[in-house]
């Protein structure tokens, strides 16, 4: 906040929900503005209010990644067309059981790793591959780390071969 004082609100841990809750708000009230910034108090978020920060409670993360609509499949993306991307970015999991001092990823979580259901995963890079998205890269921490990321592997390979897309597949490793 101190470097960057065009930055009003910010999202801390898992931000789906939180920023929906924040967009409510705003939503709500009709406007942004000091008054609006100094009443808001979403779970997760942090503000700057004339007063000074004020940090509201942190929020638990999201065990059911099925709550979280996928903007691949529910149609919000599809009015791009194939030169408009530079990449894909999906998830397969969420969370990391590791705590590396040099990483904040796991140091965040350190937790058990939630998964996005595989048939959703699937969908998302077919999506992609018919969309002629080049580039994919999961978001994952730690690709490699379930035996089913064999399966999104092999999923992706054929996908390149029936519709030669993606051209990249990039991932994290532990």
């Amino acid at each position: 906040f101190e470097m960057h004082s065009h930055v009003d609100v910010t999202v801390r841990q898992e931000g789906e929900l939180t920023t929906a809750r924040i967009l409510s708000a705003f939503a709500e009230a009709g406007r942004v503005d000091a008054s609006v910034l100094a009443a808001l108090n979403v779970p997760g978020c942090t503000v700057r209010t004339p007063t000074g920060l004020h940090r509201a409670d942190d929020v638990e993360r999201i065990d059911d990644l099925s709550v979280l609509p996928s903007a691949y499949l529910g149609g919000e993306l599809s009015h791009l067309t194939p030169e408009r991307w530079m990449f894909g970015i999906i998830e397969t999991n969420r969370g990391c059981p590791y705590g590396c001092t040099f990483c904040d990823w796991g140091s965040a979580t350190a937790s058990r790793i939630r998964k996005f259901d595989l048939e959703r995963v699937f969908d998302e890079l077919e999506w992609c591959a018919k969309n002629g998205v080049a580039r994919i890269w999961l978001a994952d921490a730690n690709f490699g780390i379930f035996e089913r990321d064999v399966e999104i592997a092999e999923k992706v390979a054929d996908l390149k071969r029936t519709h030669g897309y993606p051209k990249v597949f990039g991932t994290n490793y532990a």
